[in-house]
């Protein structure tokens, strides 16, 4: 009988810790990423990179305690720039922060928009950026942030 006991508070006190986490997922908010500079990058190589600053801004009550960054940005299509980074501040409970990423170029993909934008010239082309946040476990291992859009480069 005082197995039967136990088990049931085991299985009341986990019920009443997956209500608090199904309650903290709904008031939770999605950070926002923003790029805030450029910077072309020659190494000793041919590769050329870019030094990317991004602004991550935390929406919500808690910190957000970041391992690493994966992004990629992809113009009309094409997956054009990617890499990742594990030297990301901790960004604080309604707070923001800066910091710089490094991204790399694939020359392929870079060359076919390159063609793609010569034989059939554009105003705007479409951009979208993947971004996942390693936060390191517990409630949410990682999170996805997409942003997308139109870049006119006829102005450019």
């Amino acid at each position: 009988m005082g197995n039967r006991i136990g088990s049931l508070i085991l299985i009341v006190i986990s019920l009443l810790q997956l209500s608090a986490c199904a309650q903290l997922l709904q008031d939770y908010d999605k950070p926002s990423i923003q790029l805030n500079s450029v910077e072309i990058l020659r190494g000793d190589s041919s590769a050329i990179g870019f030094k990317l600053g991004l602004r991550v801004s935390n929406p919500n009550s808690i910190p957000l305690g970041v391992k690493g960054i994966a992004y990629k940005v992809s113009l009309d299509g094409l997956s054009v720039l990617e890499g990742v980074e594990n030297q990301v501040p901790e960004i604080s409970a309604y707070g923001s922060a800066e910091f710089n990423v490094i991204a790399t170029v694939d020359l392929i993909q870079g060359m076919r928009l390159i063609s793609r934008l010569m034989t059939q010239p554009k105003e705007k082309i479409k951009y979208t950026i993947e971004t996942k946040l390693d936060v390191g476990g517990g409630l949410w291992p990682a999170l996805l942030v997409f942003d997308s859009g139109e870049i006119n480069i006829g102005k450019l």
